[in-house]
Formats: C-alpha cells, sequence, structure tokens
C-alpha cells in the first residue's frame, strides 16, 4: 500500500514514521494526490487498527461511519482521557496528542487532517511558530 496516502502518524517519543498502522487498512479514496498541502481527506476501513503511542502530525477530524463506538485513549497534560465516537459522528484530535487506539474487527472511518501551519494560516494568525521541536514529515 502507498502509506503516502494516509495521514500521517509518528511515534509519540521518537517522532519516528509509524506507517505501519495503516498495514490492515483498505483506503477507499484519498486527497493526498491533489497538491493540497497541509490538507488531507481519506476514508476507508481498517481491520484491528492497533496504534499504541502515536500522534497525528496534523490535526484530526475524524468520522466513525462504522457501526460501532470507536475508543480512543489520549494522553493530555491532565491525564488520560477516553473518547468514545459514536457510528455516524466526529472526534477532534489535536496535533501532536498522543494517543492509543486498539480497534477488534472492522473499522471504518473518514476524516480530514489539518496541518498546524495551515490552520493558523486559514485563521489568519501569521505569527512565527514557537514549537519546540520539528514536525514529523513524509519525504517525497
Amino acid at each position: 500500500m502507498d502509506t503516502s496516502s494516509q495521514p500521517l502518524v509518528y511515534r509519540s517519543g521518537t517522532r519516528e514514521l509509524a506507517d505501519d498502522v495503516w498495514a490492515r487498512t483498505r483506503l477507499f479514496g484519498t486527497s493526498a494526490h491533489r497538491g493540497w498541502h497541509g490538507f488531507l481527506v481519506a476514508a476507508g476501513q481498517s481491520q484491528a487498527w492497533d496504534a499504541r503511542t502515536v500522534c497525528f502530525a496534523g490535526h484530526w477530524i475524524g468520522l466513525n461511519t462504522g457501526t460501532h463506538p470507536h475508543i480512543v485513549e489520549c494522553d493530555t497534560p491532565g491525564g488520560t482521557i477516553t473518547i468514545t465516537t459514536a457510528p455516524g459522528r466526529y472526534c477532534i484530535i489535536p496535533a501532536d496528542c498522543p494517543l492509543t487506539q486498539r480497534a477488534v474487527g472492522v473499522h471504518r472511518w473518514g476524516g480530514v487532517e489539518l496541518s498546524g501551519e495551515k490552520v493558523l494560516r486559514v485563521l489568519g494568525d501569521r505569527s512565527p511558530s514557537t514549537s519546540s521541536t520539528e514536525p514529523a514529515t513524509r519525504s517525497s
């Protein structure tokens, strides 16, 4: 599978790309090859998706298009929170937020990934980034 079509995910502690989390995913559609820098729309189906302490590089707005709830655990400065997304509902996971999800069976989803830079441009913030870490990137 061409993992450049998938949302960009990296390991929390090392910032190493974690493309292996998409190994059992069938992609229905993606905007990856349209040249929309900082913006990705994708939909797919994953089986036994197992992501442990990984982060989306961009802000993720995920839609549960399946028939069972999706459960994600996010590590925040205040502790771990559990997000349960019912079928037909969506959740928002901030960029760089460590998360864990173990989906048993088939997991259908759709989503939009927006880079932090794209969000700042759209909202009009022209100030330089104050992040102390370099964002994860996928080489072409």
